[in-house]
């Protein structure tokens, strides 16, 4: 009797053994099963950012777009063109005067033709406008908007000629103020001062629009203006002037005392160059400083971009751009501003009816910080969509498989 009792117990055993082998076998099999499924995840998520790849590729091009065999004049590199916001006549930019760039990166840029102020973002997108479209002899609008500065807090200032005013807007573009100033050209911005440029000279104000300083009458005497049009402080709170029709540039400290003239002919040479080459200024419009404290500023009739060194009084250092159509070319570029942040140049390309971004060489303190915010412009952030899909998803897929791995039996490891 006791026999088979034994024998009882040692079948079961027997089966027991036999379905643990059978779980075993069963647990082995749900791992291929899981890198059969991560496979067809990575198969999934590289089309997808294969496709996505190239929708950013396609929302990168733009009207025209830069020949591929071109050798921009000194070296300059040609980033984008922003024709506007959308197909229609409306849309588009039309005659585009001036350019500010906002400390975080904004673009406004004055559409005039159309009345209004336009907003975009580094990447060109359309980020808001001021102004209805329509020419108005009213209070926070404009009849003959011309100039357009940004302060630090990222208000805006716009200077309209045709109504005698400098109008004065939050950067969510809500009319704040505006006051009275003949023939008002341009307008800068420090953190303590407002200059703005004109027919006779340079009105100074403080921060609350209450005038404090004029420089300069009409006329072609040292300490005179003809038609003063670009403007921009310095650092340190110098104030660099385009006098335009003079055909110079000009600087003056912060007590009005001019500091220097840069005029006529100048000879440098070229980086890397042996021939000395001439330049001299036609109408120098826009004003700009880029991230070493340089003088930029466009000659619309010399379709070029000018850097001058305010160290050694205006001496030239370095001319770019030529005449044309294509992007990475100027007809009569009237404006320009400095993205300290990106390291690039935005150029109100007037006859061209465009705003280019462009960049030149030695103009960053800060080339890879520079070159980081770059990199962060645009859709190129939704290139990173499918590549945090694809680590989340292989992270999930190896923590299940960890989690369904049967625990280790006491003595597995002998």
């Amino acid at each position: 009797m006791n026999i088979p009792e034994a024998n009882q117990r040692i079948d079961a055993n027997t089966i027991d053994r036999d379905d643990e082998y059978e779980y075993v076998e069963v647990v082995e099999e749900k791992p291929r099963g899981a890198r059969g499924a991560l496979l067809v995840i990575l198969v999934l998520l590289v089309l997808l950012l294969a496709a996505v790849g190239y929708v950013v590729l396609k929302s990168q091009e733009r009207v025209g777009g830069l020949d591929k065999k071109a050798q921009l004049s000194g070296g300059m590199k040609w980033v984008k063109s922003i024709y506007g916001y959308g197909p229609a006549e409306n849309q588009q930019l039309s005659r585009p005067t001036d350019v500010a760039v906002a400390p975080d990166g904004t673009i406004w840029a004055v559409d005039g033709q159309h009345f209004r102020i336009l907003a975009f973002t580094p990447d060109g997108k359309i980020a808001g406008h001021i102004g209805d479209g329509a020419r108005k002899n009213a209070k926070g609008s404009f009849m003959n908007p011309k100039g357009v500065g940004v302060g630090p807090d990222g208000r805006v200032y716009v200077a309209d000629p045709g109504r005698n005013v400098v109008l004065q807007f939050e950067k969510n573009g809500t009319y704040i103020k505006e006051w009275a100033v003949p023939t008002p050209n341009d307008v800068a911005i420090s953190s303590d001062r407002i200059a703005v440029s004109s027919t006779a000279g340079v009105a100074l104000f403080d921060i609350n629009a209450g005038q404090v300083g004029l420089l300069g009458t009409r006329g072609k005497g040292t300490d005179q203006f003809d038609v003063a049009v670009g403007l921009e402080f310095g650092a340190d709170g110098t104030l660099y002037i385009a006098d335009t029709q003079n055909a110079r540039v000009k600087a003056y400290d912060r007590s009005g005392k001019l500091l220097w003239i840069s005029k006529g002919v100048h000879k440098f040479k070229p980086k890397g160059g042996e021939v000395t080459a001439t330049e001299q200024l036609s109408l120098p419009a826009g004003v700009s400083l880029d991230g070493m404290g340089r003088v930029v500023l466009v000659d619309p009739f010399n379709f070029a971009l000018y850097v001058l060194d305010p160290t050694q009084k205006g001496k030239f250092v370095a001319t770019y751009g030529e005449f044309g159509k294509k992007d990475g070319y100027f007809e009569y570029p009237t404006g320009i501003g400095y993205d300290k942040g990106r390291d690039w140049f935005a150029v109100a390309d007037t006859n061209n009816d465009r705003i280019q971004i462009v960049r030149i060489g030695g103009s960053s303190s800060n080339p890879a910080g520079a070159a980081l915010r770059r990199a962060t412009v645009g859709p190129v952030w939704l290139c990173c969509i499918p590549l945090f899909l694809l680590l989340a998803g292989a992270v999930l897929i190896f923590r299940r498989r960890r989690s369904e791995e049967p625990a280790a039996e006491p003595g597995d490891g002998c």
